[in-house]
């Protein structure tokens, strides 16, 4: 039971859920204004991820070195990460919303635990590891 509220832990779901909030608010309003959803997603998605990379490496994972190349390889592999779970929130997003026609809402946050789950066992085993 410790190990389920460690602080990793905890430090992850409140700084995912601030990445969450930002992408969700920023996918809705960027929705709302009528860009194309796949344009709203990806512009949610950098912000997110952009904040999701400082956090995650500083305040969650305490990935601190003194090697610009290590920060590099970091960048580069958490952004690799990224890509692969964003191409996962797409196929949710256009099977929910276009082909079931579901609230892009709804679609949106259940697509979100998918992602949220994914990334963290992908910071964790590969971009982060100790």
């Amino acid at each position: 039971m410790k190990k389920l509220f460690n602080y990793e832990w905890i430090a992850y779901l409140f700084f995912g859920i601030l990445t969450t909030i930002i992408n969700i608010v920023l996918f809705q309003w960027l929705y709302a204004l009528h860009v194309p959803m796949i344009l709203t997603n990806a512009l949610a998605w950098l912000a997110s991820v952009i904040f999701a990379f400082i956090t995650n490496k500083n305040y969650v994972f305490f990935a601190k070195n003194n090697s610009y190349k290590r920060t590099v390889i970091e960048l580069i592999q958490f952004f690799a990460s990224r890509i692969a779970t964003f191409f996962i929130e797409v196929f949710i997003l256009s099977i929910g919303i276009y082909y079931w026609h579901l609230a892009p809402f709804i679609v949106k946050m259940s697509a979100q635990v998918i992602v949220i789950v994914s990334n963290y066992l992908l910071s964790k085993r590969i971009v982060f590891k100790k």
